[in-house]
């Protein structure tokens, strides 16, 4: 009798079996049960049912539609030669190459080596199998898996490849390796590349399993992610692995994943996140690079994460953490960490941090701080460039955030937070973003080319003072606004402007008593304001050239006096089904003034009149002044009485008459003139970018100049102080914004 030593190698353990050969029992179509150097020949199709080590002397077709190998014994040790199990297509009727299948009880101590298995459904399964490994092995072309664990433990696979897991025709899907049930699985120096089809399939997916160990392995061009979690799973290592160019995520950690390690490995030209974490808890990341994705690393709802001397370059979006919660914020994330060359600064309970230009952070997250001073920042392609959480006294100024999910970002609690002469552009959703948050101002600050300027939510005690929101764009159903404001009390606008922006100049909802004082909304696309809030005050503003109207009013108790409505498209102003709303010294001056829609009722159109500054010039105030840029319009062709109003009334809307229509005979033609002043910088050495224009790409251009050493001429020191260093980034920022 001979022997075959067999050793298997799990976690700390080693297993050394020697197993005895005998006359194992084989049985199937064409089985053989010849010896070939001590060990069985084998002929698939095959069952094997007895302990044994067996080889393949040649290659074997499948053309009827059956598993190629059944093992339903322990202690069996199957070495391939190189040699190939092919199926049929066309005819696979979920077959499996080599198939461990533990009926009654675990299968203990089984070997696969050295084989080449394609065109079955599953290449390799094992069902309740213990202690097994699977050995420089080729999988190709297999359609659901290629190889498939299933109540499995302490499994090595080790030195293979697995190749173009796909299902065929109209239907999607195909994992390269699936580990469902299982514990203990140790992956090494397996290549998986091409799995699944129609955006769906994973490269190595893990469900309801612990303690899978992913290492020196690379992981390529899945049609989905390229490493994936689902339910329960703990304890996954991932190091020192290549996970590139899936068409999903790179890395996917979802919910039940506990204890996660990835660490020494490359992410990188993943379509959409490099490594994505949503809901998953207590990982640690360490040393990898995260590069070219669409988004670096994601956490999402996730809770106490710690990251160190990870490389995050060259993603649209490098770090992008969310959560519900501070409690999904407290993560360790140290500032060996850099975002394009750059350190992450991630504060947990600072008291009295200063966070200034020669710091130089790519981005910063403060969770439970308390006073805390930035200054002098450029902060570009993360998920925020400055995100407050639950953090109590805080200055930021002279911001300039671009590139970003969000620019400046309050939430969660936030108080007593001011942000002054700051700007953002081109962030992916807002250039500013509050809620849930207490007495937040915005002062001298200006938004451009983002989704909305200045997003506001759930807040009391807001303040928007000499703000600029201009040109937002996005998706139209998207509503790109200047201003967004959203469930918020206490709501101040003043002295502002928004212009140009592609949906609304500003957007009131369920903001009760908003005041907008002294400020012009001009040439948006919808309207200048649109209000679905009851109570707002709109006084001495500047509606105009607005596209679809000047003013939309869809809430009860609104009040407007002393605004000049002038040269919208549309509508000046509409109303729609409110009630109690009070205008009066305002100056229409549209193609249609006013149009009235629903059950809109007790609309008042002036008052007694009174001494005071009148919207036209005049020293009285009483009603509002009708005019038309097309032709006369009623208070043009109105006879007026000697005190200024028309001595006849007008009714401009189906409710209500104004009983003190101005007359033209007192307007003051200047009165009413709209001019906006804005900074224009010709000189081309503030071109840093060399695209014809100035503006805060520049700002980011010369910064990334000095940090690499590109840009240290003396034509760069726009601080004046004989050296070019960040200082210059800050005085060119300054000189722009």
């Amino acid at each position: 009798m001979s022997s075959h030593p067999i050793i298997f190698i799990t976690g700390c353990f080693f297993y050394i079996l020697v197993i005895s050969t005998g006359i194992p029992a084989v049985f199937g179509e064409d089985a053989l049960n010849e010896s070939y150097q001590g060990k069985i020949i084998l002929s698939p199709p095959v069952t094997i049912t007895t302990p044994g080590t067996y080889v393949l002397s040649s290659d074997a077709e499948m053309m009827n539609g059956t598993d190629a190998i059944t093992i339903l014994s322990g202690n069996v040790f199957i070495d391939g030669m190189g040699h190939k199990l092919e199926a049929n297509v066309s005819d696979q009727n979920q077959t499996v190459g080599i198939k461990v299948e533990g009926k009654d009880s675990t299968l203990k101590n089984v070997s696969i080596s050295s084989v080449k298995i394609s065109g079955f459904h599953t290449g390799i399964k094992m069902d309740k199998t213990e202690v097994a490994a699977i050995q420089n092995c080729s999988l190709s072309v297999n359609q659901i898996s290629g190889i498939a664990l299933i109540n499995a433990s302490s499994v090595i696979i080790n030195g293979s490849e697995i190749v173009s897991t796909q299902v065929k025709g109209d239907e999607t899907g195909g994992d390269g390796m699936s580990i469902t049930n299982s514990d203990a699985v140790t992956i090494t120096s397996v290549q998986v590349t091409g799995s699944g089809s129609g955006g769906v399939g994973d490269g190595v997916k893990v469900t309801r399993s612990s303690t899978v160990t992913l290492d020196t392995s690379t992981i390529t061009s899945s049609a989905g992610s390229g490493v994936s979690t689902q339910g329960n799973s703990s304890g996954l290592i991932i190091r020192d692995s290549i996970i590139s160019g899936n068409d999903a995520n790179g890395i996917s950690l979802t919910e039940g994943c506990t204890g996660p390690q990835i660490s020494g490995s490359q992410v990188r030209e993943n379509t959409l996140t490099g490594i994505e974490i949503s809901s998953a808890k207590s990982g640690i990341l360490v040393g990898n690079l995260i590069e070219k994705n669409q988004v670096g690393l994601s956490l999402s709802n996730a809770e106490d994460f710690s990251a160190s001397g990870n490389n995050i370059k060259n993603n649209k979006i490098n770090l992008d953490i969310t959560g519900n919660s501070p409690l999904e914020y407290w993560h360790h994330i140290d500032k060996t960490n850099l975002a394009d060359g750059r350190p992450i600064w991630y504060l947990l309970g600072n008291k009295d941090s200063s966070i200034s230009a020669a710091d130089n952070p790519s981005c910063i997250y403060a969770v439970n701080c308390t006073n805390l001073t930035v200054v002098d920042q450029v902060l570009s392609k993360n998920g925020a460039g400055i995100f407050l959480i639950n953090t109590d006294s805080a200055i930021l100024s002279r911001i300039s955030a671009l590139d970003n999910t969000f620019g400046v970002r309050i939430g969660y609690g936030s108080r007593d937070i001011t942000v002054t002469d700051s700007s953002t552009e081109t962030n992916l959703i807002a250039g500013y973003a509050v809620a849930g948050s207490q007495n937040i101002t915005f002062r001298s600050c200006s938004a451009q080319n983002n989704l909305v300027g200045f997003f506001c939510s759930e807040t009391n005690k807001l303040l928007l003072e000499e703000c600029d929101a201009h040109n937002q764009q996005g998706l139209r159903r998207r509503g790109p606004s200047g201003f967004l404001i959203s469930g918020c009390t206490n709501v101040s606008v003043t002295n502002s402007l928004a212009r140009q922006n592609q949906f609304d100049g500003l957007y009131l909802k369920d903001s009760p008593d908003t005041l907008i004082s002294g400020t012009t909304l001009s040439s948006n696309d919808i309207a200048g304001i649109a209000s679905l809030a009851e109570g707002i005050t709109v006084i001495n503003s500047t509606i105009s050239a607005n596209g679809a109207g000047g003013v939309l009013i869809y809430g009860n108790y609104s009040a407007m006096q002393g605004n000049s409505i002038q040269e919208n498209k549309g509508r000046g102003l509409i109303i729609d089904s409110v009630t109690e709303t009070k205008i009066w010294n305002n100056y229409f001056n549209n193609t249609r003034n006013v149009e009235m829609t629903g059950n809109s009722s007790h609309t008042t159109w002036n008052i007694t009149p009174e001494t005071g500054n009148g919207i036209t010039g005049h020293t009285l105030i009483g009603g509002n002044y009708w005019g038309n840029p097309t032709q006369p319009g009623y208070s043009d062709i109105c006879t007026p009485n000697t005190d200024g109003f028309c001595n006849v009334s007008y009714s401009p809307g189906l409710n209500g008459v104004d009983q003190y229509p101005i007359s033209s005979s007192v307007l003051n033609s200047t009165s009413q003139s709209d001019q906006i002043s804005t900074l224009s910088i010709s000189d081309t050495k503030y071109d840093i970018d060399k695209n014809g224009l100035v503006n805060l790409q520049d700002v980011v251009a010369l910064m990334q100049g000095i940090v690499s050493g590109t840009m240290s001429d003396s034509s760069y020191d726009f601080s004046n102080d004989g050296r070019v260093n960040l200082q210059d980034v800050v005085a060119l920022f300054n000189l722009i914004s």
